[in-house]
């Protein structure tokens, strides 16, 4: 009886917690951030970072913050290298919170996370404590691989070759590898790379039912690279 009633609090504990994401994302569809702001007699603009993520902002409790002006709450960003600020939704159920920085410093913000120079580059076991990597790096083999990782699967169904084999998630490893800026406030995406038989992978999907796995091969040159950081 107890192992039955712990089944079913994990499987409602599972439905919770999808669909606090499903309301989140519901929110967030109804309410998009808006793309400038301004504060304090100062326009302040988003839209600036592309495809990296936010993830150096700290969690702010509500009532912490500077002013609310429905649906969002601000916050200034001290001790950063340009003036930003933040917003997040007052009924946000996830803190992921959407960045400005001060509209006439733009294209100085811009140009920053453009430079690749401006950044680390980890490597880690999915799920574990990533490594930082020297800076003396192979930064154009690095971006080429940050790259890869960046193309959507439309793109690497076009581009790259695809392989099945008999295997589940107990069969290889997983890691990532990513780079942060040195600011700390933005990463690129950290999808694990499947590493197996002494190559790297892209994933494109697992199918537990037939105990398949079905894989993308980056070109040689990458595959090399990876297998060489691992």
């Amino acid at each position: 009886m107890k192992k039955v009633i712990g089944i079913l609090i994990f499987v409602i504990s599972l439905f919770s917690l999808s669909g606090c994401a499903f309301i989140d994302a519901q929110i967030r569809a109804k309410n998009t951030p808006p793309s400038s702001i301004e504060i304090e007699g100062e326009e302040y603009v988003t839209g600036f970072y592309n495809n990296l993520f936010a993830v150096g902002v700290s969690y702010r409790e509500p009532e912490t913050c500077l002013f609310t002006k429905s649906p969002y709450s601000w916050w200034h960003l001290e001790d950063e290298l340009f003036d930003m600020y933040c917003c997040e939704h007052v009924d946000s159920m996830w803190w992921h919170p959407t960045l400005y920085c001060k509209k006439s410093q733009v294209e100085e913000v811009k140009n920053y996370y453009l430079d690749i120079e401006n950044y680390d580059y980890y490597i880690g076991l999915y799920g574990g404590e990533p490594i930082q990597l020297p800076d003396d790096l192979d930064r154009t083999d690095a971006e080429n691989a940050i790259s890869l990782i960046l193309k959507d699967d439309s793109y690497r169904r076009k581009t790259l070759r695809r392989v099945t084999y008999n295997i589940t998630i107990n069969d290889y490893e997983r890691f990532i590898f990513y780079r942060k800026s040195k600011d700390g406030l933005f990463t690129t995406v950290h999808e694990s790379l499947i590493y197996y038989q002494n190559n790297i992978y892209l994933m494109n999907y697992e199918d537990g039912s037939k105990n398949v796995t079905h894989l993308y091969i980056p070109p040689e040159r990458l595959n090399e690279y990876l297998c060489s950081l691992t």
